[in-house]
């Protein structure tokens, strides 16, 4: 079973409390579905590294575009 690393946990909450505008939540969706895949153990089609790091860049994503830093 892989353990949610604990930068999940917190930006939920910050999300929880920001205003999002469509692509945010589009971004969070994004994630969500990425969690979702990592912990459950029937998806076979990609390495759980390879996830987990998907899912670190998702959430670097919407953390930018939380704060605004938009390239």
């Amino acid at each position: 079973m892989t353990i949610v690393p604990d930068y999940v946990i917190e930006l939920k909450s910050i999300v929880m409390l920001s205003q999002l505008d469509d692509k945010s939540v589009n971004l969070m969706n994004y994630v969500n579905r990425l969690e979702k895949s990592i912990m459950t153990d029937d998806n076979k089609t990609m390495d759980k590294k390879v996830e987990l790091d998907r899912l670190h860049f998702a959430y670097k994503l919407v953390l930018d575009e939380l704060l605004g830093f938009k390239k």
